[in-house]
């Protein structure tokens, strides 16, 4: 009987899906660039070691993740979004070519 009873335990294990928030991060210190635009990218020599991005996009947006590190979202033509995990130290070595007008 306390076999029976035991059952029912076993499969009522609930479960909870992790939830990750981002919230949006800008590339420069002043925290006025918040998307890079291909433009953008060529006019400050972002080098493949910093960018991950390559082909044709209209746009990346940096965020911050709640479970750590920051999270590149890369806006193709075409509607798809590409994102890429970026570590903090990969973000700073992002920030540094970004240019920090403070004017």
């Amino acid at each position: 009987m306390r076999l029976v009873l035991a059952l029912p335990l076993v499969f009522c294990e609930v479960t909870h899906a992790q939830v990750v928030t981002e919230s949006p991060a800008p590339f420069d210190s002043a925290g006025r660039i918040i998307t890079i635009t291909p433009p953008l990218a060529a006019r400050i020599a972002l080098s493949p070691d910093v960018w991950p991005v390559t082909g044709d996009y209209e746009e990346a947006r940096l965020s911050s993740s709640s479970s750590g590190g920051y999270v590149l979202a890369v806006h193709r033509r075409g509607g798809t979004i590409e994102r890429h995990s970026i570590t903090p130290d990969a973000r700073e070595a992002l920030r540094s070519p970004v240019p920090n007008d403070k004017h």
